[in-house]
């Protein structure tokens, strides 16, 4: 791991008035860590790693003891009460999810991530739904960066800006209609994020693969695509990378014509998830909590 900036060498006595002005304390493995290289800023390659059930993401920076926007004091309080308190954040990703370390008991020392689109609302409570072990130690984590290889995914098709004469002329041309696009998305899958409904209808009657597309149809709303999808017999229980089906997903989202389309296509209302809620336990949980779920709840206890 290279950083292309790196803030001033610090000595021992710094990093404690640095504590003791901020009323911070800093967890010990990172402490060493910020001794040896007070972090840096614009993490170059390798960066890369694996959230088990998420996939890959991109370190941007490690939280050095600066004034700026890459340091740990803009951290703590631009993140504060955003994670549970078990937690110390000490880096980015390049999308603004954050690097945690844990500092309890159980899990000190250990490397986390935590992914802000999974988040409770503002003003809400933290909970640990959105946070993910990625390494048993800092030297693990940063042991396990690496550069990937460099993927050729076929012609690129751009279908959030693409005219329809040019998608119509590729879908003619022989062009495998299942080749990854772009972000390594199939033609569907980008078809029914961007609720292209005549290229879903066409890329249905095509014989278009249909794995991953009710995601992503849910993803940005796209409910005349998600309709299409589910007529067409799409897995309607397919697992995303966190192990939630669209009905868990959507009820998390709190997307209520989600939720609706996918009970009248008989979407399992009592599937379990790793926390052993179902999605109407899930929908309590968030009212609980101030969000407001009351049509969801509603639907989901008289389906």
């Amino acid at each position: 791991m290279n950083t292309k900036e790196n803030y001033p060498k610090l000595d021992l006595s710094q990093i404690e008035q640095w504590e003791k002005k901020n009323n911070v304390q800093i967890p010990l493995s990172y402490k060493e860590y910020l001794l040896e290289h007070n972090a840096g800023y614009f993490i170059s390659e390798p960066n890369v790693f694996d959230v088990p059930k998420m996939g890959r993401f991109a370190l941007a920076n490690f939280l050095g003891l600066s004034d700026d926007i890459y340091g740990l004091k803009h951290a703590l309080k631009i993140y504060i009460d955003r994670y549970p308190n078990k937690y110390f954040p000490i880096a980015y990703d390049v999308v603004g999810n954050l690097i945690l370390i844990g500092q309890s008991e159980k899990n000190n020392g250990q490397i986390f991530f935590w992914y802000h689109e999974m988040e409770q609302g503002t003003g809400k409570k933290p909970y640990e739904k959105n946070i993910f072990k990625v390494a048993k130690t800092l030297e693990d984590f940063i042991n396990s960066l690496y550069t990937p290889e460099q993927e050729s995914y076929g012609k690129l098709v751009d279908i959030f800006d693409g005219d329809d004469e040019g998608i119509k002329k590729l879908l003619d041309s022989g062009w495998d209609i299942d080749t990854p696009c772009e972000f390594n998305q199939t033609l569907i899958q980008r078809a029914s994020l961007a609720d292209r409904v005549w290229l879903v209808e066409e890329l249905i009657k095509r014989g278009a693969k249909l794995d991953g597309a009710i995601e992503q149809s849910i993803n940005l709303n796209s409910f005349e695509s998600l309709k299409l999808l589910l007529s067409a017999g799409a897995n309607i229980e397919e697992l995303n990378k966190q192990s939630y089906t669209p009905l868990q997903k959507s009820v998390i989202a709190n997307k209520l014509k989600a939720v609706q389309l996918l009970l009248e296509y008989d979407a399992n209302k009592n599937v379990i998830d790793e926390f052993g809620d179902t999605p109407l336990e899930t929908a309590l949980f968030k009212k609980g909590k101030g969000v407001d779920m009351e049509e969801i709840i509603k639907i989901l206890q008289n389906s």
